[in-house]
């Protein structure tokens, strides 16, 4: 079965550690990451610009 599973927080609040910490914990191969940055900018396609929030 597969799962999926979404950490989100506030910066800061430990959501790359808790992913690191999974990712080592589970054989190798069995996890993928994707940023928040990655999906904005490459699957959505949002482009970044000066004095724009990234929401």
């Amino acid at each position: 079965m597969r799962k999926l599973i979404i950490l989100r927080g506030n910066s800061g609040s430990g959501k790359t550690t808790i992913a690191k910490m999974l990712r080592n914990s589970l054989p190798q191969g069995s996890i993928m990451t994707i940023g928040q940055d990655e999906i904005r900018r490459q699957i959505l396609n949002v482009k970044d610009t000066p004095n724009k929030a990234s929401c």
